[in-house]
């Protein structure tokens, strides 16, 4: 379980097409070194963004998929929760690939 207290820097892929199956192919070609760093970023498909997300008390609110010892190899957010901190945000979305998630200490 992730600290409540903190934020959540997630850097994610967006999908390259509708994943309402699994698994599926991504992009991987169009990685691209930079990035977008910000509180605000809009995720683009097919590139890598750098986004914060506020938890404010509450979960994530993601089901996820995958791993580097499955058959995607990767991580993929299956469904965003409505009640979850991704959710009122509204960034993540599900086929969504997670690159890396980072716990931000506010102190």
């Amino acid at each position: 379980m992730l600290n409540d207290e903190h934020p959540i820097c997630i850097t994610s892929r967006a999908a390259v097409e509708d994943l309402s199956y699994l698994p599926c192919a991504f992009l991987e070609s169009s990685r691209k070194k930079s990035c977008s760093v910000e509180r605000t970023a809009a995720i683009e498909t097919g590139r890598e963004t750098l986004i914060e997300i506020d938890k404010d008390g509450k979960g994530l609110g993601l089901s996820i998929v995958g791993g580097s010892d499955t058959v995607l190899g990767t991580v993929v957010i299956h469904e965003v929760y409505p009640d979850g901190a991704a959710a009122h945000d509204g960034r993540l979305k599900p086929g969504d690939q997670v690159l890396e998630v980072i716990i931000k200490s506010s102190a």
